[in-house]
Order: C-alpha cells, then structure tokens, then sequence
C-alpha cells in the first residue's frame, strides 16, 4: 500500500518540502534502499545506485527507481536561501517492467542565471538506521563571476543620465580586474563605462565599444565552459531605444560548440523606461557553450570580447548595457556528448 503525505518541514538551514510515502518495495532485499535513474544522462553509463543526478539547464522530467524490501518515507530539501521552487516530484507506485517503486520528477528551466543550485532527496526508513541520500544539482560552477558591485558609478537606474565613468577613469583597484576595451581608431577614449552595478558599451553619438574580459588561469584545465551575461538595449527614460545589436568573440583559438567559429552576433532587447532595475533582475542570461578543438584543455589566453554595435560611427547609436558577466566550468560528466569530436 502506497500512503502519500504532504508537509513542510524546516532542518537547520534547510528547507525541506516532504512528499511520500510509505512505500512497500517488492523486491527481496537485505534491508537496504536503493535509487537508480531510469534515463540517466549518459545512456553508455554503468547501471549502479546512485548518490547525485545532475540536471540539465533547459528543465523537464524524468523518473528514478527506488528498490527496496523496507516501508521508507522520501522528501527533498533545498536550502532556505534558495527562494524558487525548481524542484519537484510525484510517487507513482511500483513498476514490475522497473522492479521497483517509481518517483517521476520534474524541474524548471534555468534562466536568470547558470549558478549551481542543489538539494537533497532524502530515503530513509522509520524505526531503523537504514537510508540514502541522492544530491540533486542543476547548473554549473563559476570559475569567474562579476556582477559589478564594485563599481558605483551613477544611479543604478541606467535611465538616469549622469556619473557614468570610461574604463580609462576607473580607479586603480577597478582596473585590477583585468577588463579592457578598445580605442577606435581616430578616437582617444574607449566608450565603454562604468555605472551603478553595470557595464555601458557604446557612446550616445553613435559609436561602438567592446569589453574584453581577463584571462581566468582556472579555465587552462577545462575542455568544456559556458560564457553567460546579461545584456540589453539601452533605453533612455522616455522610452526611446538603441538598436540592440551584440557580438561575443572568443579569443584565443578555443571555439564556440553548437556553432561554427569564435564568434556569434545577435540581437538583445531592453528593460522598461519605467522598470528598468527590476527588469534587468529578472531579464534571462545569454549563454554560450565554449570548447577546446583539440578536445583537451582550453587554450592559453583564452579571453571573451562582447561588442556593441559595430567598433566605428554608426547612424543609430547602438548602446549596451551589460551585467552579470560569468565564466562558468562544465564536468563532462554533465553534457558528456558535448566532448565528442567529429570523428567519433
């Protein structure tokens, strides 16, 4: 018999939200609980009991199998800081084709950022010191992360005009963060500016500005990163946009996976005139997965360039705003047909 439970729980600096179930498993067992992935991400991987499933960043579903001859309850907890709720699951009942009880789980899309998030299913069986855990992990390490806290020019607000600062300007502490921007030829300064929080690339009379980031050494024994950022086409407080045309170049030799080359172009869009800061929060992060072509580590030097517009005068201004800049490391145990080659 299956008796499905419902509760909120708080452990220590966990959030715990309990679904299930005294399960019954039929299976003859010594008096142990097993969990094993009906889909696993890699279908070539040795079929074993598992303590971590990682998920991929897009969402969906999928289904575990618990194996067992004990009565256990289930439920997973994620940490109190963690305010979404990206992941759920259902108990489905025994399965004779799975030899086991079904837990089918779902969970929702990354999108305002890549950062890890985790939680824990936990197994265990009332009245006796038998249990397991399996760790549930979507998205991905950051081997960089720059947001901009530090710099503090102007009103966070990027519709109110004034206290933007060029990169030239910023202070010594700043410039130690290693990002550059290039100087058009005919022009003294790079256009790129420091505000409130954010990036600006790009001058109000129409031209072009790049933002280079810095070499990040932790990436030498990466084969696989993903470049993420937020991006979007300035809007002045009474509503008029920019053309909102951005490429991201790699530099260095390393090349884009999914897309043929070092560099891609695309176009962004804006925030609210009227609701700008809250927009950009919640605005989706653009992410580009990188690799070596060699298939091992990443190139030395390897360094990232996002452009806005084109680097000269352009008719239109072309302003960019950027925020929440990150290199971020990806396993191969995470997207292993990522690695392939063409000869594979």
């Amino acid at each position: 018999m299956i008796k499905a439970c419902l509760k909120i729980t708080a452990v220590a600096a966990i959030a715990a939200v309990v679904l299930g179930s005294c399960n019954k498993g039929k299976i003859i067992m010594n008096d142990k609980i097993e969990v094993y992935e009906v889909e696993p991400l890699d279908p070539k991987a040795e079929v074993a009991p598992i303590t971590l499933v990682e998920l991929n960043i897009l969402g969906g579903k999928s289904r575990l199998v618990v194996k067992t001859n004990l009565d256990y309850t289930v439920e997973f907890q994620k940490a109190l800081t963690d305010t979404v709720n990206w992941f759920s699951f259902e108990e489905l009942g025994y399965d004779a084709a799975l030899g086991g009880n079904v837990i089918e789980y779902s969970y929702i899309p990354m999108t305002t950022t890549l950062s890890r998030r985790s939680g824990v299913l936990s197994f265990s069986c009332p009245g006796k010191s038998v249990g397991t855990f399996v760790t549930i992990r979507q998205g991905f390490s950051a081997r960089h992360s720059n947001t901009w806290s530090w710099l503090k020019y102007g009103n966070e607000d990027p519709t109110v005009e004034g206290g933007t600062r060029l990169i030239s300007q910023w202070n010594a502490t700043q410039k130690e963060y290693g990002y550059t921007s290039t100087v058009i030829e005919g022009q003294e300064e790079a256009y790129c500016y420091g505000r409130n929080h954010l990036v600006q690339l790009g001058s109000s009379d129409g031209y072009g500005a790049d933002l280079i980031s810095p070499y990040v050494e932790s990436i030498a024994s990466d084969s696989l990163v993903v470049v993420a950022f937020k991006a979007f086409a300035y809007t002045d407080a009474s509503g008029v946009t920019d053309n909102g045309k951005v490429t991201l170049e790699i530099l260095g030799g390393a090349v884009f996976n999914d897309i043929q080359g070092s560099t891609v172009t695309f176009n962004v869009g804006t925030y609210s005139s009227t609701n700008a800061v809250e927009d950009i929060e919640k605005a989706k992060t653009y992410y580009y997965f990188v690799k070596t072509p060699s298939g091992k580590y990443m190139p030395s030097g390897t360094k990232f360039r996002i452009v806005a517009g084109d680097m000269g005068k352009m008719a239109k201004p072309n302003r960019i705003i950027i925020d929440n800049f990150y290199i971020y490391q990806v396993h191969a145990s995470y997207y292993p047909y990522f690695l392939k080659t063409d000869a594979e």
